[in-house]
C-alpha cells in the first residue's frame, strides 16, 4: 500500500488500542492531515464542495430576492391604488380596509 494508506492503517490501530501517549496520536493525526492536504483528490473535493455552495447559495439569495421584489410590487401596486381613491376623495378609513394598508403606509408615502 502507499504512504497515506500505511498512515490510515497505523492511525486505526492507535486508535482501536486506545493509545494513552497523546503526542504520538495527535503526531499522527497532524501527518494524516498534512498528507490529505497535499492530495488532489482532496482540492477536487474541496473545489467541488466550495462550487456546490455557491450555486445553492446563489440559489437561494434569487428565490428570497424574488420572493421579496414580488412583496415589494405588491406594496407599491397598494399604495398607488391607495393614492387614486384618495384622489378620487374616498375616506380614509375605506381606503385602509380596501388596500390592508397602514396610517403609517400612508403618512410614510404622503398620500395623507
Amino acid at each position: 500500500p502507499d504512504l497515506k494508506k500505511k498512515v490510515d492503517i497505523f492511525l486505526e490501530f492507535i486508535i482501536l488500542l486506545g493509545v494513552k501517549d497523546k503526542g504520538l496520536s495527535e503526531y499522527y493525526w497532524e501527518r494524516r492531515r498534512k498528507l490529505m492536504l497535499a492530495s488532489p483528490i482532496y482540492h477536487k473535493i474541496l473545489q467541488e464542495g466550495v462550487e456546490k455552495g455557491k450555486k445553492e447559495g446563489l440559489k437561494e439569495g434569487l428565490k428570497e430576492g424574488i420572493k421579496e421584489g414580488i412583496k415589494e410590487g405588491e406594496k407599491t401596486a397598494k399604495l398607488e391604488t391607495a393614492r387614486r381613491m384618495k384622489d378620487d376623495g374616498f375616506p380614509i378609513r375605506k381606503i385602509l380596509e380596501i388596500t390592508g394598508l397602514t396610517e403609517r403606509d400612508l403618512k410614510e408615502n404622503g398620500i395623507i
